[in-house]
Parts: C-alpha cells; sequence; structure tokens
C-alpha cells in the first residue's frame, strides 16, 4: 500500500514543489510519470491535486492500470480529497478495431466511476515530433499529417483543464 510504505520519502516532490514557489507560480504543473510502480510514480500520484491515466486499449495495459487507480484512490482518502483526484482515462493510440472498442467498454463497464476522456489516436506524428523535439502542435504546422492528432490533444487538454476550473470553482464554495 502506498501510504504505508512511508509518507515521508513520498512527500518529496510534493515538498519541493511547494517550497520552490513553483505550485504559487503556475495554473497548472504537469508531473509525467512512468507507468510502472516506481517511487517516482507514487511520489507523482502524491503531488499531484488530479490524476489522468492514459492507457492504450489493449488487455495487458489496462489491466495494469488497476495499480494507479488503486493508488490515487488510496492518496484521496487519506488526504482528505485533496489530492489523488482521478479524472479520467484517457484511451492512447486507439485505431478502429474491434479490440480497441472491445477493451473501451470493459473498461467503462470495470472503471464506471471514472471517466473516459477523449481518445487519442494512433499516429506516427506523435513520434517524429518527437524525434524532431518539437511540441506536436508546431509539428503539426508542417506536417498535415499531424494536425489531426494535435487536434485530438488539444480537445483533450481543453476537456481535462475545464473540467479541474469546474471542480476549483466547486470547492472553493
Amino acid at each position: 500500500s502506498i501510504v504505508n510504505l512511508g509518507f515521508y520519502w513520498q512527500k518529496k516532490l510534493d515538498n519541493a514543489l511547494w517550497k520552490s514557489g513553483l505550485s504559487n507560480d503556475y495554473e497548472y504543473v504537469i508531473i509525467d510519470t512512468p507507468p510502472s510502480l516506481t517511487a517516482v510514480t507514487q511520489n507523482g500520484i502524491l503531488a499531484a491535486q488530479y490524476v489522468i491515466i492514459p492507457s492504450q486499449m489493449e488487455y495487458l495495459s489496462v489491466y495494469a492500470i488497476r495499480i494507479p487507480i488503486k493508488d490515487a484512490k488510496e492518496i484521496h482518502d487519506n488526504t482528505d480529497g485533496r489530492r489523488g483526484n482521478i479524472l479520467g482515462i484517457i484511451p492512447m493510440m486507439v485505431e478502429n478495431v474491434k479490440l480497441h472498442t472491445t477493451i473501451k467498454a470493459l473498461v467503462s463497464k470495470v472503471f464506471k466511476d471514472i471517466p473516459l476522456l477523449p481518445e487519442i489516436k494512433r499516429a506516427t506524428a506523435v513520434g517524429q515530433a518527437s524525434h524532431d523535439r518539437k511540441p506536436l502542435s508546431l509539428f503539426a504546422e508542417q506536417n498535415k499529417g499531424a494536425s489531426s492528432v494535435a487536434t485530438q490533444f488539444s480537445t483533450l487538454t481543453k476537456q481535462i483543464v475545464n473540467q479541474i476550473d469546474h471542480l476549483e470553482r466547486n470547492s472553493s464554495k
């Protein structure tokens, strides 16, 4: 259990964000962690007020998201709801194949209290932009094939920001 493993060492990232003033300087700080259960991932989930869980719509990927979901829920319960609020699961690298459709339906059924966020289709442009060391939005300006996936990420980002803004407005009442 994440909280029982030693709460102090897991708060290092959270403490660093607050002590550095970063949490006050930015409206949003995105912490991208490895998908495996590591100290980095645990630190990220503990420091995060909100959590989004990307997953490919493949059996093993979806099976593995149980761990960060469990950890986030445990952190949520142990921080009186201040941390580990799961905003949703993002279906990643989705293709129009029966397997992905079946897995998305399974995810919705198994994790019915966690919404599915807008999906991101499989696109080589993401890897190409990374290889060129460019943000996808800039890469899309020069590569018409990248504009569709850049739009998907933009739509996803807007929905996440709106969701957070809505939660923040309601929590301040």
